[in-house]
């Protein structure tokens, strides 16, 4: 197809085939590997080279050169075949056979004399070795360079690293939140920081959403005492009589307790009307960010989120308009002069874990 320049770009397995010393050995490799779908095609006949114990099954078959000729590049030639059969590929930077070769050189000129002639009997023999050697150089250098891996991002060895890291490396964890696994591998190192921060939960959010975020810290809420925990004075209840009743130490004075540090705030915005819509219960981004901030802090912990609405985000009251009372109703007389700040989604911690 051409490009703005008004030239022909040709596809990369035909640049492949015919300017085959352009290219890098396990770029090309991975070029070879993508058109067979391998790692993306669930469907796909060929497994990664150098991790399966047919050869045939591989994307690509490696061919040594036995030149003693210093190689000018690393692919010599590179030959697509059918769909069914691997594509072959002379490599001339690793063989048993030629300069860089082990094998003597009387050895290698004879071969070189037999290859001249058309008999490739004892090059393709060696060939079965050269694969083999060139495969898992390719196994090894996909193992540290995780760019030339043709599996999906969240699926390679390195994601797989991080899942544990984060504690999601087990099956039986996997896609069990609204917010999905692979969008945390990118906040891994803010997950395993220990203790984890105010700043980092802002930090994530933020950058999840693209929107600007703060974290207000310690923000108070009633705590509601389990029923086995209030103080029961006289009677007799399970055999016993009375229950934390010891004035000073056990004994509550009514169902519930102010705790400051029970909670936070996210306060986010300012956003635009769909967005601001986006966070309210039922919303796209709703489960997503309940998931987000339960994960990153503990289930104990309250939290609510204030979504700030830009002036031109609060819309004035009409009857029959699609109105949410208390979320997307407003009583003004005059046009707002600045952010909207009322609306507040409280969520408690273990109910939240309910819900995501």
């Amino acid at each position: 197809m051409a490009s703005k320049s008004r030239r022909s770009v040709p596809p990369l397995i035909e640049e492949l085939r015919d300017h085959p010393y352009r290219f890098d050995f396990y770029q090309a490799v991975r070029t070879t590997e993508l058109m067979r779908g391998v790692g993306i095609d669930p469907d796909s006949d060929f497994v990664p080279v150098g991790e399966g114990s047919d050869p045939r099954r591989e994307a690509v078959h490696f061919n040594a050169d036995p030149s003693l000729a210093f190689p000018p590049s690393s692919i010599k030639s590179y030959h697509p075949q059918s769909l069914d059969k691997p594509d072959e590929m002379m490599i001339r930077f690793m063989g048993l056979a030629g300069a860089m070769g082990p094998l003597p050189r009387p050895l290698t000129e004879r071969l070189i004399q037999r290859v001249s002639k058309k008999d490739l009997a004892w090059r393709a023999f060696l060939d079965i070795f050269n694969h083999r050697l060139a495969s898992l150089m390719v196994r090894v250098r996909k193992a540290h360079r995780i760019g030339l891996d043709t599996r999906p991002p969240h699926r390679t060895l390195i994601a797989k690293f991080l899942r544990s890291f984060i504690g999601l490396g087990t099956d039986g964890m996997d896609e069990r939140m609204s917010v999905s696994d692979r969008s945390l591998l990118r906040y891994a190192g803010l997950l395993v920081h220990r203790p984890r921060t105010a700043l980092g939960l802002q930090s994530m959010v933020a950058d999840y959403y693209g929107l600007p975020v703060k974290v207000k810290q310690f923000v108070g809420d009633w705590v509601r005492l389990e029923p086995g925990q209030e103080t029961v004075i006289g009677g007799r209840l399970g055999g016993l009589s009375g229950r934390n009743n010891a004035l000073g130490t056990a004994a509550f004075l009514g169902s519930r307790y102010w705790d400051q540090q029970s909670g936070l705030e996210l306060q986010i915005g300012p956003l635009d009307r769909e967005t601001f819509e986006s966070f309210l219960p039922g919303g796209a981004c709703h489960r997503p960010l309940l998931s987000m901030v339960m994960f990153y802090v503990s289930p104990e912990y309250n939290f609510s989120a204030r979504l700030i609405a830009r002036q031109d985000a609060v819309p004035a009251s009409r009857l029959g308009g699609d109105l949410r009372l208390g979320w997307t109703s407003w009583l003004r007389s005059t046009p707002s002069e600045a952010p909207d700040s009322q609306v507040m989604i409280k969520v408690r911690g273990h109910e939240a874990l309910l819900t995501v």
